[in-house]
């Protein structure tokens, strides 16, 4: 099974492989391989005596010289484990701190309409970013580039799938690099595409915007680009669009999360008055809150319970590669674990947490749209700024305190009113009430699809009872018990 990737490059080897000295399958025992005499007759034909077993030989030393070669060239010369830690740096964010840099820079950007973006000017934040991070000391950093895909990722799986890209969408049917593989699986309860297009529609494409469509690529050069195929390059694209977007709305969520935080004072005046503006404000602080516990908990997930325990794994048996063929098997089954236990294989699943991800982009942009409405107000810092003010002089009387003290309640007061009003005005309250319906909806469909599922992938029990650790989603609130 391992003739095919030595028996292509063998003539490079013949040339090359030689260079480097001793290293990955050298074996002193193993007589130095030299080349057949040509027949007497000139012809190139060579006589095959039966029982003898002289050209057999022959072709096998030949086969395990090229073979060595080739591996010694890939891992030695080609330096595939640091390539392959690059990769695990960059798609999968290991060391993340160069997307933070790149997303500060390049955030205005990437969020305009994916046809306005220069990726020249992409390319160019993103060298910037690895320049300013950690990866500065990655000898591979030139190596790696940035680009738009074309439509969203959903609509890229099904269309690998559609068209029959088998070796993309294979899906090993056991967990982990050792596990065997097999056709690709479904989990319980997906029946499908969810009926999905196979690709958007121009319309649809032109919506999306760069923080859907970026993508990282690498430049793999020969010897290693035979483990770092187009193949691979694309499983690592996909896994690393699937953890962006997440990273991507987590970051909506803090900085909704920031601007609600003007608004508390205004919540504690408005629950001694009016409970249901207390109501409006309150239920928004706590749908936040749920919302970036499942964004944090699922990122978790992914980046912990799924890419570093099969990482580990490839990293172990990467050692005991023979040839570069097991190499390559051993690198594709890594990939398609990560795949299978992140969810990227069943596509209604994951429409399910695109949707659930929609909602809380929804709802930041909402919280954004309350804080513009305040800013020309005054309103967003008010509450305590006149107690301080009138506090801060200490010669005044206990009577004048009491007056301040009457202008502090009557400043957040009147700062719940004006942050109710814009509530009302730019339908905040309405949109709360409406995404909190969407997010609970959303999420206990992916709950209860995940749970018939748990008996197939044990990390899918792990992931249910820390997105429901209360059991809030499966029996209300209060739990089993009430």
């Amino acid at each position: 099974s391992g003739g095919g990737s030595a028996g292509v490059h063998y003539g490079q080897i013949v040339r090359g492989g030689s260079a480097g000295g001793g290293g990955v399958g050298d074996d002193e025992d193993t007589p130095a391989f030299t080349l057949p005499p040509l027949p007497a007759d000139g012809l190139g034909r060579i006589a095959l005596a039966h029982g003898g077993g002289t050209h057999a030989a022959r072709i096998n030393a030949a086969f395990k010289h090229a073979s060595n070669g080739l591996l010694r060239m890939v891992l030695i010369e080609g330096d595939l484990h640091a390539r392959l830690c690059s990769l695990k740096r960059y798609f999968l964010l290991d060391k993340g701190d160069f997307l933070v840099h790149f997303v500060d820079i390049a955030g205005s950007e990437l969020s305009r309409r994916a046809p306005d973006i220069s990726v020249n000017k992409l390319q160019s934040l993103l060298e910037l970013a690895l320049k300013l991070s950690t990866a500065q000391s990655d000898p591979h950093n030139e190596d790696l580039t940035c680009g738009l895909e074309r439509q969203g990722i959903i609509h890229q799986l099904l269309s690998i799938h559609v068209t029959g890209d088998e070796p993309v969408m294979r899906g090993g049917g056991g967990g982990g690099v050792g596990g065997g593989g097999g056709a690709r699986g479904r989990y319980d309860g997906d029946d499908g595409d969810d009926g999905l297009p196979a690709a958007m529609t121009p319309k649809e494409a032109l919506r999306l915007t760069g923080m859907e469509t970026f993508v990282l690529d690498y430049r793999a050069p020969w010897p290693v680009s035979l483990v770092l195929s187009r193949r691979a390059l694309t499983k690592y694209q996909l896994l690393f669009r699937h953890v962006f977007h997440c990273k991507h709305v987590e970051r909506q969520l803090c900085a909704a999360w920031q601007t609600q935080q003007a608004t508390r004072a205004a919540a504690a005046a408005a629950a001694g008055g009016s409970a249901g503006d207390a109501g409006c404000l309150g239920r928004a602080y706590i749908l936040s809150q749920r919302m970036l516990h499942f964004l944090q908990n699922f990122t978790y997930y992914i980046m912990c319970e799924v890419i570093e325990p099969n990482w580990h794994q490839f990293e172990n048996a990467l050692g005991e590669a023979g040839t570069v063929d097991e190499l390559i098997d051993l690198h594709e089954r890594f990939l398609d674990a990560c795949m299978k236990e992140g969810m990227l294989f069943w596509p209604k699943i994951l429409r399910r947490l695109e949707q659930i991800k929609s909602v809380c982009l929804k709802f930041a942009a909402a919280s954004a749209s309350l804080a513009a409405a305040l800013e020309p107000r005054g309103t967003r810092d008010s509450g305590t700024s006149g107690a301080e003010r009138s506090d801060g002089d200490d010669g005044e009387g206990v009577g004048q305190r009491t007056m301040s003290t009457r202008d502090r309640v009557q400043a957040r007061l009147e700062t719940a009113a004006a942050v109710a009003a814009a509530a009302e005005g730019t339908g905040f309250t309405a949109a709360v009430l409406r995404l909190e319906g969407e997010f609970d909806t959303q999420l206990r469909s992916l709950l209860e699809s995940l749970n018939n599922s748990a008996h197939l992938e044990p990390n899918l029990a792990s992931l249910c009872a820390r997105l429901d650790f209360n059991e809030f989603y499966t029996f209300g609130p209060g739990g089993k018990y009430t």
